[in-house]
């Protein structure tokens, strides 16, 4: 009964976020306004209620728990990553044609996830936590993976594939300094130019966090902050979105 409280205490917190931030984003296009990036408008949750315009999801149990969104404002839809799988929505009205893709933990993570003595309701589980745009017809997707983070590419079609929606699982790689091994730990990541910024828990147990730069047309090894055996980043939360100039062939730098 607790996990069951806890999980629809966390799950609604997410969908309360999940719906505040689709309002703003439909509702504000131009989000930020000049160099400092203040929003021109703020909304309170009530004041969103009182507008009528606000509509929540009301998708299956899959839904709680969504941990990252992804905004298409050329196609009119909204990608949502939840537990286990990923939803496209439409923008006009999130309860139509919901479609969704599938995306679990393997069974065997599943059990050495609760044997290492997590929760498996709300932490055994592979949680999509990064949905970035990639190109015209990709998003790349992190999930948490039951603790072992896992990337791979969305395929979302163009202009003559507007139907497709299609989870590239085979080609599934390590997304360890991508994406955070805990579902619940605070982190943040950026991708431009087909570069992954990303600051983030490096191992299982949240003690080291880095910044990491990953993808790139032309070369795909990883860049890393310095291993320290002090955990100089230890205990660092990375709640706020990365802001990164497009890097030249020496330099990149990252604004938290």
């Amino acid at each position: 009964m607790a996990v069951e409280q806890e999980l629809r205490r966390r799950g609604g917190k997410q969908q309360l976020l999940g719906l505040l931030a689709t309002l703003v984003l439909v509702l504000l296009p131009a989000m930020a306004s000049g160099k400092d990036g203040v929003p021109r408008i703020k909304l309170s949750y009530k004041e969103l209620l009182q507008s009528g315009s606000g509509v929540a999801f009301q998708g299956s149990a899959e839904g709680m728990g969504s941990q990252s969104l992804l905004l298409d404002e050329e196609r009119g839809r909204l990608l949502l990553g939840a537990r286990d799988h990923i939803f496209m929505l439409e923008l006009e009205n999130l309860n139509r044609n919901i479609r969704k893709v599938s995306w679990p933990a393997s069974r065997e993570r599943v059990e050495l996830c609760k044997i290492a003595g997590r929760n498996a309701q709300l932490e055994c589980a592979n949680f999509i936590r990064v949905l970035h745009t990639y190109n015209a017809t990709h998003v790349y997707t992190c999930g948490t993976g039951a603790f072992q983070p896992l990337c791979t590419f969305l395929e979302i079609g163009g202009r003559e594939q507007e139907d497709a929606f299609y989870l590239h699982v085979s080609s599934a790689e390590s997304g360890r300094l991508k994406c955070p091994f805990d579902p619940w730990q605070p982190f943040t990541s950026v991708l431009t130019d087909q570069y992954l910024y990303a600051g983030t828990t490096s191992d299982f147990l949240g003690r080291d966090t880095a910044f990491t730069r990953s993808l790139g047309l032309h070369d795909r090894h990883y860049i890393r902050t310095d291993v320290s055996k002090d955990y100089w980043l230890n205990g660092t939360e990375l709640p706020a979105p990365l802001s990164c100039p497009k890097p030249n062939t020496s330099t990149s730098h990252l604004f938290i």
